[in-house]
């Protein structure tokens, strides 16, 4: 999804106004919309960008390779219930069963169309190669709780300082200004001994 966000800012910053009727590819190199007439790239041709994409990068794989990972993502993520077998279907670009041309395949609700959305993203962590920044940004706040608490502080501290909103650089100097977490826990320790350490 990252790539394909800055596609798309890319294509807003060399003038185009995009909207929910434009394309998600524009069909020649330049991004230009030459004529209006075939404004949607031919799967040729996005064949053709990510061969040399795939070769670029020094890879030998036919461009198919994607659909199959993507597909055996979303197996993954339909066996564990995050999404429908008609959503599947229909997010691998099939037309589906029978049951598709009453339900996917028509004029979608609204609310259909936002419970898809959010069907979709929370199959992501399956096809997605790199994570995303919530779940990133997550694992760090996670990581900086246990960094300070290891170090003494009180999850009331942590809190009411703000601590796991600070970036790096000023969480070393607010760590380097306290005690180390040695000292605290033999000041613990002493007062719960009735010692003055």
């Amino acid at each position: 999804m990252t790539y394909l966000k800055d596609y798309q800012e890319q294509r807003i910053r060399s003038g185009e106004n995009l909207n929910r009727n434009s394309p998600l590819f524009l069909p020649d190199k330049d991004m230009s919309r030459k004529e209006e007439v075939n404004d949607f790239a031919m799967t040729v041709f996005i064949s053709r960008w990510l061969k040399k994409a795939i070769t670029r990068a020094g890879q030998n794989w036919r461009p198919y390779i994607f659909r199959a990972h993507f597909a055996t993502a979303f197996d993954i993520a339909e066996s564990k219930g995050l999404i429908s077998h008609p959503w599947r279907q229909f997010f691998m670009g099939h037309k589906g069963d029978i049951e598709a041309r009453y339900s996917t395949n028509k004029n979608l609700l609204p609310d259909q169309i936002n419970e898809m959305r959010e069907a979709y993203k929370r199959t992501l962590k399956f096809p997605e190669t790199i994570g995303s920044s919530s779940e990133e940004e997550g694992m760090n706040r996670r990581f900086k709780k246990q960094i300070l608490l290891i170090d003494g502080f009180t999850e009331e501290e942590i809190e009411e300082r703000g601590l796991l909103d600070v970036d790096d650089e000023e969480l070393r100097n607010i760590k380097e200004r306290s005690c180390s977490g040695r000292e605290i826990l033999l000041r613990r320790q002493g007062e719960l001994n009735g010692g003055t350490s």
